[in-house]
C-alpha cells in the first residue's frame, strides 16, 4: 500500500475522508498474507528494489504523483510475475489521473462519469476472483474503459465495466472503480470482502505451482486459508492457489500448468472433473487426493471412474460413517512417515467426526501400493494411504483433515504434520536430463547445463567416472565445464538433494572428440658439407685417366683387328 492513499489503512494515519482499510488489511493478514506499507521516500517508493520482495502491490487513490520511473518499475515487476491491485473512485471526489498513468500499459483507464450511489453490481464473468460471489455493492463510483487484452470481471450493465483484469507478461492486474467497496464501512456488504480476498489470492499466484482444493462445509466457521493443509503449504513456503468451490476448482485446473494438485474433497466431489485431473497426471503432474467417492465401484454410478483405475484401485462399495478410524502405518519406515516429521508412532487416532464418510473401502490393483490402513497389519481392502502412477499420486482413503489430535505428542496436530510429510514427499527434487552429449575440441563450447528443480534446494554433487568433482550448495544453475578433458568417453553423474534429504539423480555420457584438420609435412635434414677441392680434382683426374685408358684400348683393338 503506497503513495499516501486518500483513505489510509489505520485510524492513526493522516485523515483522508475518515474511512480506512483496516478490515481489508486484517482480512489479508488472517488469510496468511503479510502486509507492509511503503511510506513516502525521497528516493522513490516504487523502485525495483522495493518491489522485489512482494507478490502484490495495492494502490488506493494515491494523493502523491507516481513518477515515470516508478510506472516503468511497476510494469517491469508485473511482467516478471507481480500482482497489481488498483483502487480508484468517484472522479468527483478523487482525481484518478495518477492511476490512469499507472495502468495505461495494461489497457485499463478510468471513466470521467459518476455512477449511482448504493448500486448493486450483479453481472460478472466467471473468474477466479468471483469464487462464491454473486454481487457487489458500489457507492458512487465510476466505470472503466478497456482496450487491448484487458477484460471485464464485474459490470453494471453490458459494456459498463465496474472491475476489470489484465494479464501482462507473467503478472496480473485487477482494477476496481469504487474504493468504498474495500473500506471499513462498506466492505462487509454483500460479497465485497470475499471478492477483495479472492483478488489477493489470484494476484499473488501467477507463478504458483500448487493448486489446492478443499471443502469443509460440515465444520462451522472453517477457515480455508488457515486449514491444516493450507498451514502446511505456508509452513513449507510453497506458493499455492486456493479454491474451495467445485466449479472454480474445475476452472482453475485449466488456467495454468500445475506441478501438484491437492484435492481434499469431503462433501462436494461429485462434480469435481475427474477427466481434468487425469489429463494433469497424463501430462506428468502430481496429485494428492481425498474423495469420499473413492468407495464407488465402476458401473454403480453416473461418474467416470477411469481416474481411479488409472491410479490403481476401484471402490469396494463400503465405508465407515461412525467416526474417524485409527490409521495404522503398515510401512513405518516409509518416507511419508519420516520426513520432515518423524512420527515415532505406528498409528493416528482422532475423536472428531465432521463428515458423513470418514473412510472409504477400495480394492487395489497391481499398479498401486498401500502404506497404511485401518488394521494393525496389512490386509486386503483395508487401505488408508495409497501410492500410484509411479509415486506421482498419493490418495488418502480417510478424511485426513479431521485428525486434529496429537497422537505423537509433538504439540502439533497430526493432520498438519501428515500434510507436511505428504506434500514434501510429492515435491521431491527433479532433474531434466540433457541426455548424452558430445563435444569437439575443434569447437568453442565446452560446458553444459543440468536443469534441476526443487522448491527447497539443498546441495548438489557431480561425479566424473565415479570421482567427485563438485559438491556445493544448490542455489542456482548447475553448469558443468568439460574443458581440459582429452579425447575419450566420460560418465557424469548429478545428485541433487533438497533440505529434507530427498534426492534425484541423473547419469549421462559425455564424449570428447577432435576433428581439428591436420596438414602433411616433409622432413628435411641439414645440407651436406661442401666437397673438398683436392678430392674433387683427384676424382676428375681419375675419370680422365679412365677415359684415356678406355680410348687407348679401343684404338688398339681396332688397329689390330
Amino acid at each position: 500500500m503506497t503513495h499516501q492513499p486518500w483513505t489510509p489503512t489505520d485510524t492513526w494515519e493522516w485523515a483522508g475522508d475518515a474511512n480506512y482499510l483496516t478490515t481489508y488489511r486484517d482480512g489479508l493478514v488472517a488469510n496468511s498474507h503479510t502486509v507492509d506499507k511503503l511510506h513516502p521516500s525521497a528516493l522513490g517508493n516504487l523502485t525495483a528494489e522495493n518491489l522485489a520482495p512482494y507478490d502484490m502491490l495495492v494502490t488506493n487513490q494515491p494523493m502523491l504523483n507516481i513518477s515515470a520511473s516508478e510506472i516503468q518499475a511497476v510494469e517491469e515487476w508485473v511482467l516478471a510475475g507481480g500482482g497489481l491491485f488498483v483502487i480508484g473512485d468517484n472522479p468527483g471526489v478523487i482525481d484518478n489521473h495518477h492511476l490512469d498513468d499507472l495502468i495505461a500499459p495494461y489497457g485499463i483507464q478510468f471513466n470521467s462519469t459518476v455512477t449511482p450511489y448504493n448500486q448493486a453490481v450483479t453481472l460478472f464473468d466467471m473468474h477466479p476472483t468471483t469464487e462464491v460471489c454473486t454481487s457487489l455493492n458500489y457507492h458512487g463510483s465510476t466505470s472503466l474503459i478497456l482496450s487491448g487484452g484487458a477484460y471485464p470481471i464485474w459490470s453494471y450493465a453490458p459494456g459498463e465495466v465496474a472491475a476489470a483484469a489484465s494479464e501482462h507478461g507473467e503478472g496480473r492486474v485487477v482494477v476496481i472503480s469504487d474504493a468504498n467497496s474495500v473500506l471499513d464501512t462498506w466492505i462487509t456488504e454483500t460479497n465485497n470482502k470475499q471478492f477483495a480476498m479472492n483478488v489477493a489470492n489470484w494476484l499473488t499466484t501467477s507463478k504458483a505451482e500448487v493448486l489446492l482444493f478443499h471443502d469443509a462445509h460440515s465444520i462451522p466457521f472453517y477457515e480455508y486459508y488457515r486449514s491444516a493443509v493450507a498451514d502446511a503449504l505456508n509452513e513449507l513456503g510453497i506458493n499455492f492457489m486456493l479454491t474451495f468451490d467445485r466449479d472454480y476448482f474445475n476452472l482453475s485446473m485449466n488456467l495454468q500448468d500445475w506441478d501438484l494438485i491437492i484435492c481434499d474433497a469431503n462433501s462436494m466431489s461429485p462434480v469435481v472433473n475427474y477427466r481434468f485431473i487425469k489429463n494433469h497426471l497424463e501430462n506428468g503432474g502430481k496429485l494428492i487426493m481425498r474423495d469420499f467417492l473413492f468407495r464407488a465401484s465402476n458401473g454403480t454410478n453416473d461418474w467416470d471412474m477411469s481416474l481411479f483405475t488409472y491410479i490403481g484401485f476401484e471402490g469396494a462399495d463400503d465405508f465407515i460413517t461412525t467416526g474417524a478410524p485409527t490409521i495404522y502405518m503398515w510401512d513405518e519406515s516409509h518416507d511419508v512417515f519420516g520426513r520432515p516429521v518423524n512420527f515415532g508412532v505406528d498409528r493416528f487416532e482422532s475423536t472428531a467426526n465432521f463428515w458423513n464418510t470418514d473412510w472409504t473401502n477400495v480394492t487395489l490393483h497391481s499398479n498401486a501400493t498401500a502404506i497404511a490402513g485401518i488394521t494393525p497389519t496389512t490386509a486386503v481392502n483395508q487401505s488408508a494411504i495409497v501410492l500410484g502412477v509411479e509415486g506421482r499420486v498419493l490418495c488418502n482413503m480417510f478424511s485426513i483433515s479431521q485428525y486434529f489430535d496429537d497422537y505423537d505428542n509433538s504439540t502439533y496436530a497430526d493432520n498438519f504434520e501428515l500434510w507436511l510429510n505428504e506434500i514434501v514427499y510429492m515435491m521431491q527434487p527433479t532433474i531434466d536430463s540433457p541426455g548424452d552429449l558430445e563435444f569437439d575440441l575443434a569447437g568453442s563450447s565446452f560446458d553444459f547445463e543440468w536443469s534441476a528443480y526443487s522448491y527447497a534446494p539443498g546441495n548438489y554433487l557431480i561425479k566424473r567416472d565415479s570421482v567427485i568433482i563438485t559438491n556445493q550448495v544448490w542455489d542456482g544453475l548447475i553448469i558443468v565445464d568439460v574443458s581440459g578433458l582429452s579425447v575419450g568417453v566420460y560418465e557424469f553423474e548429478l545428485i541433487v538433494s533438497d533440505i529434507f534429504e530427498y534426492h534425484a539423480t541423473d547419469t549421462i555420457s559425455v564424449t570428447i572428440i577432435d576433428t581439428t584438420p591436420t596438414t602433411p609435412t616433409t622432413t628435411t635434414g641439414p645440407p651436406p658439407p661442401p666437397a673438398d677441392l683436392t678430392v674433387l680434382l683427384l676424382i676428375i683426374a681419375g675419370v680422365g685417366v679412365v677415359l684415356v685408358v678406355i680410348l687407348l684400348i679401343f684404338l688398339k683393338k681396332k688397329k689390330g683387328s
